[in-house]
C-alpha cells in the first residue's frame, strides 16, 4: 500500500507491539518487540527508538515492507556479574536481496546478535 496525498507527499507507516518482563527480584529481565513496517519510498523510511544493553541505544530506520522483531534479555547469574544479550532480526517482503557492494546480503533476512558481560569490583 502506497499513500500519497493530493500535493504528492508519500507516506509509510509502522505498527509494534512490545512486551517487558521483570522479576521482582531484579535478577531476569527481558523485552519483546514484534513490528510490521511499510515505507514504499526512501523518502517515507520510518525511525523508531529500540531498547538495547547497557550503555547502548538503537534507532533503526525502517524503508520497504517487512517485518522485524528483537529479544534482549538481561541476567544476574551471581553477585557481581550481569550479562545482557541481544538478538534482532528483520524480514524484507518485498526484495530478494539486501544492499549492495560487500554489505550484500542474498536474501530477505538480515540478523544480528550482541552479547554484554559486566562484572563490578
Amino acid at each position: 500500500m502506497n499513500i500519497i496525498d493530493e500535493k504528492g507527499s508519500n507516506y509509510g507507516y509502522h505498527l509494534s507491539a512490545e512486551t517487558i518482563f521483570k522479576t521482582a527480584r531484579g535478577k531476569f529481565d527481558a523485552s519483546l518487540r514484534f513490528a510490521y513496517f511499510n515505507a514504499p519510498l526512501w523518502d517515507s523510511r520510518i525511525y523508531v527508538y529500540e531498547r538495547d544493553m547497557l550503555y547502548n541505544f538503537s534507532v533503526p530506520f525502517y524503508y520497504g515492507k517487512g517485518l522485524r522483531c528483537y529479544l534482549n534479555l538481561h541476567i544476574i547469574p551471581v553477585r557481581r556479574w550481569n550479562i545482557w544479550f541481544r538478538f534482532a532480526a528483520t524480514r524484507y517482503l518485498d526484495r530478494d536481496k539486501i544492499s549492495e557492494g560487500t554489505g550484500l546480503i542474498s536474501g530477505p533476512l538480515k540478523s544480528k546478535a550482541k552479547i554484554q558481560l559486566r562484572f563490578r569490583l
